[in-house]
């Protein structure tokens, strides 16, 4: 909720009527309070010596039992105007002899006796002081005087101090109005010349003028700041201008530079393009040439000598075409050629074709494969199948060659929030953190390049690129010597 604008001046005239009310009506009320209070004190201080006063000669109408005598007492208390009842209870508590005044209420109400003591009480809107006086002979309290004061002429004194004060309230309002204007003038008129050298300084733009300052207080202090502020910005604003001078010279400059530099990249793109496709031609030609003629000669009854030779031929052309094929797929990956085909698939149908491709090579290290995705829990893809075929038939390839003789494979999948995590479980050797920190790095074979495996080491990188591309991730948690769960994880359209 927007709040509504009240200005400082009207805020602080409010502030200075309201505590100058509030100052001047509390002291007021605190001081009839505490009158008050001291002429009901008065009160009961008259009342407890009367009472003393009289007592001794009570004593003596009890004594003798004299209440015609003790009936003259009482009547001649009607001489305080405060005192409207006086009751004299013998020893047994009953009434010996009383005085009523004039102002007394009739009928009188029934007053709870006591031996001694003071209270005040409260009846037809009036408040009266209630005190028992014990009368002593000879050590023995032989009765008890009972006054009771009335507190109307304390009522009508703190009526008429409200009176008084409401008058004084009344007639200190115009002046307490004239000196809040007078405060507020001394105090908002530095800050109004302030806010105007402010608004002026703002629509000019002209941090070269300053503020007078006319007083030497804390506003004046603010003035000096903002003085001092503007000298800070006045010298930033030249060098502001000194820079814009300039500025477009530079963007020109760079804008240049930039589109040369763009021009480059596209040729030195272009050129890349052209080379990897004059790269693959030239390089697949002669080795497919070399392979098949290599495939012819085996086709021929060779010496066991000239079929070793030929075999090796093979083996390592087959790999120098399976190296190249990497290399040639990662550097066009690299320069951001990656063609994405995205149709309607299915998971069960992906993976059984992963399986069937890398069967002979299961067979060979008589690996066994626990398939844990069935037909129950298929999962409807649309993704580029054959590019995730690839990633899952390297993972899958790794996890054999790398496994232990007669390991296992675990797949296994799961779908949360509309995202399809594949894992690829294997026994083997496992990874320590250095090794899967290093693995998805290109040419990185993790001290296997001297052994009998066989790999490029840029398997793993195509596949951590053609999963990025697929808006999905790769990863790898191992234990040593217990093996490696490899990790696909990809969103579901």
């Amino acid at each position: 909720m927007k709040q509504r604008y009240i200005s400082f001046k009207s805020k602080l005239r409010l502030a200075i009527l309201l505590v100058s009310f509030i100052s001047l009506t509390s002291a007021l009320l605190v001081i009839g309070i505490f009158n008050f209070n001291k002429h009901r004190g008065s009160l009961f201080e008259n009342t407890k010596i009367l009472a003393k006063s009289i007592s001794y000669n009570l004593s003596a109408s009890l004594v003798f039992n004299d209440p015609v005598t003790a009936q003259q007492i009482l009547k001649s208390l009607n001489a305080t105007t405060d005192i409207q009842v006086a009751i004299l209870y013998n020893e047994t508590e009953e009434i010996f002899a009383q005085y009523h005044s004039t102002l007394a209420p009739s009928p009188l109400p029934n007053y709870a006796f006591k031996k001694q003591g003071y209270f005040f009480t409260h009846y037809l809107n009036q408040e009266y002081l209630d005190y028992f006086h014990p009368i002593i002979s000879n050590d023995k309290q032989i009765g008890t005087l009972f006054i009771e004061s009335n507190l109307r002429q304390a009522s009508k004194y703190f009526q008429s101090y409200l009176s008084l004060s409401l008058i004084i309230i009344i007639v200190a309002f115009p002046i307490i109005l004239l000196l809040t204007e007078i405060l507020q003038i001394i105090i908002t008129r530095p800050l109004l010349a302030l806010n105007k050298s402010i608004h002026d300084i703002r629509e000019q733009a002209d941090y070269s003028s300053r503020v007078k300052k006319i007083s030497e207080d804390e506003i004046g202090d603010l003035i000096t700041s903002f003085n001092q502020m503007l000298t800070v910005l006045e010298s930033r604003d030249q060098q502001l201008k000194h820079y814009q001078s300039d500025l477009e010279q530079q963007i020109k400059q760079r804008t240049q530079d930039l589109l040369i530099a763009k021009e480059a990249a596209e040729k030195a793109n272009q050129a890349k393009s052209e080379f990897l496709s004059n790269m693959s031609h030239e390089l697949r030609t002669p080795l497919n040439a070399i392979l098949g003629f290599s495939q012819l000669m085996d086709m021929d009854e060779l010496s066991p000598s000239h079929k070793d030779s030929n075999d090796a031929i093979l083996t390592a052309g087959q790999h120098l075409l399976t190296l190249i094929t990497e290399i040639l797929e990662l550097s066009k990956i690299e320069s951001g050629y990656i063609d994405l085909d995205y149709q309607p698939c299915s998971l069960t149908t992906i993976l059984t074709s992963c399986l069937d491709l890398v069967k002979p090579l299961v067979d060979k290290r008589n690996i066994v494969i626990n398939d844990e995705i069935s037909i129950k829990n298929d999962c409807a893809l649309v993704t580029d199948p054959t590019r995730l075929k690839q990633v899952i038939i390297n993972i899958l390839s790794n996890a054999i060659k790398y496994n232990c003789p007669s390991g296992h494979i675990t797949l296994s999948s799961e779908s949360v929030d509309n995202t399809l995590t594949i894992k690829i479980s294997d026994t083997g050797k496992g990874l320590t953190e250095e090794q899967i920190s290093q693995i998805f790095q290109p040419f990185e074979r993790l001290g296997a390049a001297n052994s009998t495996i066989e790999g490029t080491g840029v398997g793993l990188t195509i596949c951590k690129k053609i999963m990025a591309a697929l808006n999905g991730e790769i990863g790898v948690y191992s234990t040593l010597g217990k093996g490696s769960t490899f990790w696909i994880k990809f969103p579901i359209k």
